[in-house]
């Protein structure tokens, strides 16, 4: 859930451009990671920083511990984006500029900032390159699958989970224009793809199973829905929603052939993201990576080294 509130927040980015500007202008002349021949400096940071969480709080980021964990995700980035332009991979200028686009809300400056258009452009190529990278690395049998199916009902056991889609906009013209599209009959995968800008947008709105009890309480509508019921829009702190409901899965044990595909879906998220962590270990053990000790924080050192 953590994760879905992350990437929910970026859709607020560019209210963060104004808030971030006194800290912008706290960079050191010291680079505060070197990483291979390239370096780069506390305004790096604290642009990618605002990237990932335009909503943070300034004051979070004089904390120990996040500061370590986000150079930690600041240079695992960087990694992966220089394997990215190895491959020679690009990027389709015309989707960067639609997730731009997205990304804009009624407080952003006129026009796309370009240095939050270029995160986005690194963002889709780390991406890309690691998805290409999966393909033939990710292999799961279906006795791992029944496997993991085991202890899923072991540990949702006594509970209700439920399977949502949602679309999100913060424009409150665009969320309309989607829900006279539902209402006419188009897919709800074909509209959330077009007229969301959540993260699971690309997936058509697919927020898999969850745990309703761990979500913001816009989502608690669903306990009342039906299955293939579509909600009315929504607000809440984070825009305008529109929900449906795909089904409902009691806490009495539900068969492996009901939950197989997204269990699946759950399990090769939960292989990337391991593997992801593994690929950039071994790649730090061939790139030789800095840290100054005057950004004054920790690094761990099983995968940075700290000078």
């Amino acid at each position: 859930m953590k994760k879905h509130l992350i990437l929910m927040l970026c859709i607020l980015i560019f209210g963060a451009c104004e808030k971030s500007k006194d800290i912008f202008t706290s960079s050191s002349e010291k680079p505060v990671v070197v990483i291979g021949d390239d370096k780069y400096y506390q305004k790096d940071i604290i642009e990618f920083i605002y990237f990932e969480l335009p909503d943070i709080d300034p004051s979070t980021l004089k904390d120990r511990d996040f500061k370590k964990q986000m150079i930690n995700e600041f240079i695992k980035h960087k990694l992966l984006l220089m394997e990215a332009k190895k491959a020679k991979l690009t990027v389709d200028k015309k989707a960067l500029k639609d997730i731009a686009s997205k990304l804009t809300t009624n407080n952003a400056p006129k026009g796309i900032d370009k240095k939050y258009e270029k995160l986005m452009e690194e963002k889709l190529l780390a991406k890309k390159f690691f998805e290409d990278k999966i393909k033939s690395e990710i292999k799961i049998s279906e006795e791992e699958l029944k496997s993991y199916y085991e202890e899923f009902v072991k540990t949702r056991q006594s509970k209700v989970y439920y399977h949502i889609y949602q679309i999100i906009n913060e424009d409150k013209h665009k969320i309309e224009e989607a829900y006279k599209l539902l209402k006419s009959g188009k897919s709800f995968e074909d509209v959330a793809k077009e007229y969301s800008t959540g993260p699971e947008a690309e997936n058509g709105g697919d927020m898999g199973i969850v745990d309703i009890e761990n979500f913001p309480p816009v989502f608690d509508m669903v306990k009342n829905m039906k299955p293939n019921e579509l909600s009315k829009i929504v607000t809440s702190e984070y825009g305008y929603h529109i929900i449906l409901l795909k089904e409902t899965i009691s806490s009495d044990k539900p068969s492996f052939e009901e939950i197989k595909d997204l269990l699946l879906d759950e399990l090769i998220a939960e292989k990337k993201d391991q593997y992801l962590e593994n690929y950039l270990k071994e790649k730090m053990k061939d790139v030789k990576v800095e840290i100054n000790s005057d950004f004054d924080f920790a690094v761990d050192n099983s995968t940075t080294e700290q000078k």
